[in-house]
């Protein structure tokens, strides 16, 4: 039974019971019973509103986290993918190093290798930035995880204590 549902049903006890037993109680008494009772159902949707702010709160932030991991992931996909596209050319740089000494000695076009060779250095820096760059998006990334992922802590601790609390109930007519 819900709160605002047990409020009522104690409220009508309460009348039945006055009925029932043929006492009168004096209207400032009602007034004032009535008044409190919907003190406590101010506090009790009060209390209900937090709750379920909280709850939405919550849940913002698992996803705001999901999309992190989410991320993460593919920044480290990228990372490895521009991994590899360095070690390959390093590979290059070495080959063409290698075909660079071979024609220098049977004295062939050494300028055009040369420049194949700036190229593929060139590229392979770029590949070792692009791998840096990556790196350094990983760690900014994990780094707004743990933040995200305490938040998460704190709003669990603070849905937990809101479900927790009691909610206030009238105190019932007194009997005759």
């Amino acid at each position: 039974m819900t709160g605002k549902k047990l409020v009522a049903a104690c409220l009508a006890a309460a009348f039945l019971t006055i009925t029932l037993s043929g006492c009168f109680v004096s209207e400032s008494k009602f007034n004032a019973q009535t008044k409190e009772l919907k003190t406590a159902q101010d506090s009790l949707a009060k209390v209900e509103g937090e709750r379920n702010k909280a709850a939405a709160d919550l849940a913002a932030a698992k996803q705001s986290a999901a999309k992190l991991q989410t991320d993460l992931t593919a920044a480290k996909t990228a990372c490895k993918k521009a991994q590899g596209a360095c070690g390959l050319a390093e590979e290059k740089v070495k080959t063409l190093e290698t075909e660079n000494a071979s024609l220098k000695k049977q004295a062939g076009d050494a300028a055009k290798l040369q420049r194949d060779l700036t190229a593929s250095k060139a590229a392979a820096k770029k590949s070792g930035d692009a791998c840096k760059a990556a790196e350094t998006e990983i760690k900014s990334l994990k780094g707004e995880i743990v933040k995200l992922n305490k938040k998460i802590a704190d709003l669990q601790a603070e849905v937990k204590i809101l479900s927790e609390k009691p909610a206030k109930t009238p105190p019932e007519a007194p009997r005759n």
